[in-house]
């Protein structure tokens, strides 16, 4: 599984998170192909890419300025609900089941899950 890191200009609200940085979403392999999972999209959607090589993935990223972080996921218990803001730093964390409140940018995302991992696309 991946979490890609881009910078969405579209937002002046977004303005303030670190160029590159200022959004994020998952992207995971099943079967022969990868799909994308984008939890702000609207609405909520999961594409398909007809993509099966994961280093053609990762170079088309690359390619597009995104940055990617490779993840494994734990069993773990799930987390109790909480009245945060949904947004997609959330939404992974809640996949990931991490539980660091302080981490609510996606460079802070980034950084935590490349600094636990080692790994990075």
């Amino acid at each position: 599984m991946l979490i890609a890191f881009e910078n969405r200009n579209g937002l002046k609200a977004l303005s303030w998170l670190k160029p590159g940085y200022r959004h994020c979403y998952l992207l995971y392999r099943q079967g022969g192909t990868w799909r994308v999972v984008d939890p702000i999209s609207s609405p909520f959607t999961e594409h398909r890419l007809k993509l099966s090589h994961t280093t053609r993935l990762m170079a088309g990223l690359a390619a597009a300025g995104i940055s990617t972080a490779r993840i494994d996921i734990r069993k773990q218990p799930a987390l109790k609900p909480c009245l945060r803001p949904f947004t997609c730093v959330e939404y992974i964390k809640h996949i990931l089941v991490l539980r660091k409140r302080r981490i609510i940018t996606p460079y802070q995302l980034f950084r935590h899950v490349t600094h636990e991992t080692g790994l990075t696309g």
